[in-house]
């Protein structure tokens, strides 16, 4: 179900990038991919993890129908979302002006850019959502709900392209969009919660021991910060380019990105919010060989496929850059081989981190992150500046490399189960 819903949303977003990057052209297509980077990097910087809470907390309480205690993650879950909503709504607003001046955008795009940032409110308040129906395995409905952004865009992209809608009614639409699809993402999670009468007594009593728990949060804050720090791996990249080489490269180094998405949503997008779950429900029964025995077996097919698609884009990218984003584009081949290579190792080692959450080595998967981001941004930073956007290639495949043999390091004892 969510191989089918993110692939739809992948061909979908092919659609809509292609038709807008013809709308708009090099530069005004570059300029729409920084503002929109810099919205999505800090709607994940502040944001909390609070899906991983629903899961790690929640499991145990729905399986032990324990329906006080999972109101209480949920109700704190709501506090979490809140909060991070409010910290990144006031980044955005503070911080707007001087991101707009580092990045060359236009002094006029900054009223239509500062509407567009009122996104980022949307895209961290959905967190709590998201778990509640990974918690219900409640798959099918994160599929469709993953394709309703993307069609408003496709449509409302098509219309754009008729008429000759410029760069302000593109990051108009993009708006609308996401804010659709995050309302009807909360809507899909609390019905649900209301259809299995899990809300019953939801209200009766808001005052909670959960929240006051120390190990609640050392797990939010360290949760969060793993994910913090793979902002480096989704967005640097992109607004190091953006910065350093201009809003041309930046839309090229998008174009090849999208492309080599191929191998990294996939994991990032379907496997990992289905694994989570899985992996939660398997230590909580203390099934220690059926664990490990997941996750080798996941290892192994996800990485096959990865070679296999790795080898097409290597082949066949020149011709598929030139065919999907048209003229201008075509220096984007370079990029995307490497950022390529970089999918295809987080794609091969994407189930340790879920791994060493669930048994509660938090820590460890934050160390990886630090040590992989501090080589990640010294070698993009010098090999940007010296090799470009190929540089930047270069830079996102060390960084995979680095931390899947870290994640392999801290995760191989709990591996053994799974392989005898």
């Amino acid at each position: 179900m969510l191989l089918a819903g993110k692939t739809a949303q992948g061909a979908l977003s092919i659609v809509y990038l292609a038709l807008a990057a013809r709308t708009l052209g090099v530069m005004e297509f570059g300029t729409l991919i920084i503002l929109n980077g810099l919205v999505v990097a800090v709607s994940e910087i502040a944001r909390f993890d609070s899906w991983q809470v629903v899961l790690r907390y929640g499991t145990p309480a729905l399986e032990s129908g324990d329906r006080a205690r999972l109101h209480e993650v949920l109700r704190f879950t709501l506090l979490l979302d809140a909060l991070g909503a409010a910290i990144g709504l006031a980044v955005v607003v503070g911080g707007l002006s001087l991101a707009l001046q580092i990045f060359d955008v236009p002094a006029s795009l900054e009223q239509p850019a500062r509407l567009f940032s009122l996104s980022v409110a949307f895209l961290i308040s959905t967190g709590g959502a998201n778990g509640i129906l990974r918690l219900l395995d409640r798959f099918d409905l994160i599929a469709w709900q993953t394709t309703v952004a993307p069609v408003i865009r496709v449509l409302g992209t098509i219309f754009l392209f008729a008429s000759g809608g410029g760069l302000e009614s593109f990051l108009l639409l993009w708006l609308g969009a996401t804010v659709i699809g995050r309302c009807v993402l909360h809507v899909l999670a609390w019905r649900e919660l209301y259809r299995r009468a899990l809300l019953i007594g939801f209200g009766d009593n808001c005052k909670s021991s959960f929240a006051h728990d120390g190990s609640v949060w050392r797990f939010v804050f360290g949760t969060s910060a793993n994910a913090t720090l793979g902002v480096v791996d989704k967005h640097a990249g992109l607004l190091a380019v953006g910065w350093l080489i201009g809003p041309v490269a930046a839309g090229l180094y998008r174009a090849a990105l999208h492309l080599a998405d191929v191998l990294i949503k996939p994991s990032r997008g379907f496997l990992m919010p289905a694994i989570y779950p899985e992996l939660a429900r398997l230590t909580a029964r203390g099934d220690v060989e059926a664990r490990g025995q997941m996750v080798w077996r996941t290892l192994m097919v996800v990485g096959a496929a990865s070679l296999v698609v790795l080898a097409v884009l290597s082949v066949f990218g020149d011709a598929l850059i030139a065919v999907v984003f048209g003229p201008g584009f075509e220096q984007a081949y370079g990029v995307m081989v490497f950022l390529a290579a970089a999918g295809a190792i987080n794609s091969c080692v994407f189930p340790l981190e879920p791994l060493l959450i669930s048994i509660g080595r938090v820590r460890v998967t934050v160390l990886s992150r630090v040590v992989s981001v501090a080589a990640y941004l010294v070698l993009l930073f010098m090999l940007t500046r010296d090799a470009g956007l190929t540089g930047a290639g270069i830079a996102s495949a060390g960084y995979a490399f680095v931390r899947g043999g870290l994640l392999f390091w801290f995760a191989r004892a709990h591996l053994h189960a799974g392989r005898s």
